[in-house]
C-alpha cells in the first residue's frame, strides 16, 4: 500500500504512513483526504526543508537518480588481447603447406597473413596476431617458392630424362 501523500511504500497492516506519519486509506473504509505537502506562503522560512526528515527516512542504500552518460562518439572498444582466428589460420595453413600439397595451402595462407597484418596496421585487428600473420605472410611466400621452383626443376628433369631416352 502506498501513501496518498507522500507516496512511499507502506506494510497492508499499516494504520499510518511510515514517512510522513499520514493515515493510510484501507480499502472498503474510504479514503483518506488528499492534502498537499507544499506548505502555503509565510507558513515556513526561506530556505527550510520543506519535507523535514524525508532525507533520513530514506534507505541507506539509497542513491539519487545518475543520468546514464554515453561514451564519446569516437569511443572504439578496447580489442581483445589474443589473436585474431584469421592471423591463427594463416600461420596453420602456411606450416601444413610444407609438408602436404604446397602452393593449394600455402596462397591461401599468405592471402591472409597479408590482410590480417594490414588489419592490424590499421588498427581492426588486435596487435597479439602480428607475429602468427608474419609467419603466415612470409612463410606461405617461401613455402609457394620453393613449391614452384621444385615443379619447375621436376619438368626439366623429367625433360631430360625423356629427351636422352633414359628409361
Amino acid at each position: 500500500m502506498f501513501c496518498t501523500r507522500c507516496g512511499s511504500p507502506n506494510d497492508e497492516a499499516a494504520e499510518y504512513c511510515r514517512n510522513c506519519a499520514e493515515p493510510l486509506a484501507k480499502p472498503g473504509r474510504g479514503t483518506a483526504p488528499f492534502r498537499d505537502p507544499t506548505p502555503t506562503a509565510g507558513s515556513r522560512p526561506r530556505g527550510e526543508d520543506p519535507y523535514p526528515g524525508y532525507q533520513a527516512a530514506l534507505p541507506p542504500e539509497y542513491q539519487p537518480y545518475q543520468p546514464y552518460q554515453s561514451p564519446p562518439a569516437a569511443y572504439t572498444p578496447p580489442l581483445p588481447a589474443s589473436p585474431s582466428g584469421r592471423a591463427l589460420t594463416a600461420m596453420i595453413l602456411s606450416l601444413v603447406s610444407i609438408v602436404t600439397c604446397g602452393p593449394l595451402l600455402s596462397i591461401p595462407g599468405l592471402v591472409l597473413g597479408k590482410m590480417e597484418m594490414n588489419a592490424i596496421r590499421e588498427g581492426r585487428a588486435p596487435q597479439a596476431g602480428e607475429n602468427f600473420a608474419r609467419v603466415g605472410f612470409y612463410l606461405g611466400i617461401a613455402v609457394t617458392a620453393l613449391s614452384c621452383i621444385g615443379g619447375i626443376a621436376w619438368l626439366v628433369f623429367a625433360l631430360i630424362q625423356g629427351g636422352l631416352g633414359v628409361t
